[in-house]
């Protein structure tokens, strides 16, 4: 189900704009989705997703070339930004590292949930 969730925000973010205008006084500005798929713990091993996604999380994300790059990347991002909005990745080292480890652990899902068969997932 989480894989859809993330697939279909679009949609969701349409049911929930038509369920409140018929509410009449409630808008919905955006939706925030958090959600990880089931843990799996006898993929085959044949399946190329479940190696994907394996590859993406223990070698890539990981890997220090990807770290450097991504930090990189944020850093020139963030001075682009105007000063009161820089502290969006984090107000400080911890917490911008913790914010780039969650916007790319979010990212991967994301691309997983898009390549996902329909009707399959956890």
């Amino acid at each position: 189900m989480a894989w859809r969730i993330r697939r279909d925000t679009d949609l969701l973010k349409a049911e929930a704009d038509d369920r409140a205008s018929v509410i009449g006084t409630c808008w919905v500005e955006k939706l925030e989705i958090v959600c990880r798929p089931a843990e799996r713990w006898e993929e085959p091993s044949e399946d190329p997703l479940f190696e994907l996604r394996r590859v993406i999380e223990e070698d890539i994300l990981t890997s220090d070339a990807f770290q450097n790059e991504l930090v990189g990347m944020a850093q020139e991002i963030r001075a682009q930004l105007p000063p009161e909005s820089r502290d969006a990745f984090g107000a400080d080292e911890a917490s911008f590292r913790e914010a780039l480890t969650r916007l790319v652990r979010d990212g991967a899902e994301s691309v997983m949930a898009r390549l996902e068969p329909t009707g399959e997932g956890g």
